[in-house]
């Protein structure tokens, strides 16, 4: 298309055909200075259509979404998942009790928050293969009813409560599934481990919800054995029983976890992005005090992502698991993006780049804050298209 429209004979061309060329020669020809391009192409006496549509693409480059790359379109409103139908009616309020629990604890099990039969369809829409073991990253940017769903269904306004009524932004999503095999691996993390990947590292008790986002853990199958999950209050219990000769008063140290500035465990995020002298946790001990929930369909663990949890063990030869997550963040949450990720990444191009490391802006100041869409408190948005520039799977 676009050897052609370098070889038009434009002497031939009307006026209005004119024009037309001149607009795909700027949509389509990135390779020029764009600001250039319009001054020199647009003048003064061009149709006013023109010049707002030229204009328009200049803003698009600016904010530095190619039209040449891939750049999936998503559109909210537009499916049955942005109906009242498919939720349960009725408030999604949380109670005082339950607020407590949440930051003494770091997780709650909210059962049946959801409709059994909207899981199902959510499963169907994921298309994820048990056999082979299967996990994707962000699939609401290449699917309009996964959008839907994270932005329409109940997660945004319980997020919100948890944040102490912050807007609540959609930072990321997972999903895995799989069959459960003859000596097979607890897929996909068999080691405790917390998601430091989406809080940049920072190991911080639920209460700080700038850094310890909040997540949704919804179970894709009936009667399922959720992630084992190790409280704040076991945690806590085993920073005070750690032998002084290590080096620290174990007491020191508790009271570090409880201000924020404690590193986590060395063995539970990646050496690389987490330093610290705290020493490794004993999987057997926490294996043995771990919380092992088992969900039916519609049964959702809303948890911090700072809490320290790891993949199931295998019960049943053949059972079938699978789950997705979802994370929310506050407007003023820094999020490091792509870098780092390891889980058959596919991200959201949020404009940072290497140069931002020293100083990021919150993810409602990126470049492309699209990339975060605020679902809470929600506006009219439906039929309201976005178009994301994504980071390709590695």
């Amino acid at each position: 298309m676009l050897y052609n429209l370098r070889h038009i004979s434009l002497a031939t061309c009307s006026y209005s055909l004119l024009l037309i060329c001149l607009l795909k020669l700027i949509d389509l020809t990135a390779s020029r200075p764009h600001a250039e391009w319009v001054r020199n192409h647009v003048g003064s006496n061009d149709d006013a259509l023109l010049r707002r549509s030229a204009l328009r693409l200049e803003h698009r480059r600016i904010a530095n979404v190619s039209t040449t790359a891939a750049r999936p379109r998503v559109m909210l409103g537009t499916t049955s998942f942005s109906k009242k139908s498919l939720y349960f009616s009725g408030t999604r309020k949380l109670r005082k009790q339950h607020l407590t629990e949440y930051f003494a604890q770091g997780y709650l099990i909210l059962r049946d928050l959801l409709p059994p039969e909207t899981v199902i369809v959510v499963r169907k829409h994921l298309n994820l293969s048990c056999r082979v073991g299967e996990g994707r990253t962000n699939p609401w940017m290449q699917n309009r009813a996964l959008l839907d769903f994270m932005y329409f269904g109940p997660f945004g306004e319980i997020a919100s409560q948890l944040f102490g009524g912050a807007d609540a932004h959609l930072l990321r999503s997972t999903s895995y599934a799989q069959v459960e095999q003859p000596g097979g691996e607890d897929k996909p993390t068999p080691e405790y481990h917390f998601d430091w990947a989406e809080n940049g590292g920072r190991f911080t008790p639920a209460s700080f919800t700038k850094q310890s986002l909040i997540k949704f853990y919804v179970a894709l199958y009936d009667n399922m054995p959720a992630m084992w999950i190790i409280n704040q209050t076991s945690l806590e219990r085993w920073l005070k029983g750690l032998p002084h000769s290590l080096g620290e008063d174990p007491i020191h140290l508790y009271h570090m976890y409880r201000n924020g500035i404690l590193p986590p465990p060395t063995d539970t995020c990646d050496e690389h992005v987490c330093k610290s002298f705290v020493p490794a946790i004993p999987k057997p001990l926490f294996d043995d005090l771990a919380i092992k929930a088992k969900l039916r369909l519609g049964d959702v663990i809303v948890h911090a992502t700072t809490i320290l949890h790891r993949s199931a063990g295998h019960s049943k030869l053949g059972r079938k698991r699978g789950v997705l997550t979802l994370t929310y963040a506050r407007p003023d949450t820094v999020y490091y993006g792509f870098k780092g990720m390891t889980y058959n990444s596919h991200e959201c191009d949020s404009g940072l780049r290497d140069s931002h490391i020293g100083h990021r802006p919150s993810i409602s100041e990126v470049p492309h804050s699209d990339c975060f869409p605020r679902v809470y408190p929600r506006t009219d948005v439906r039929g309201r298209a976005r178009l994301l520039k994504v980071w390709p799977r590695r």
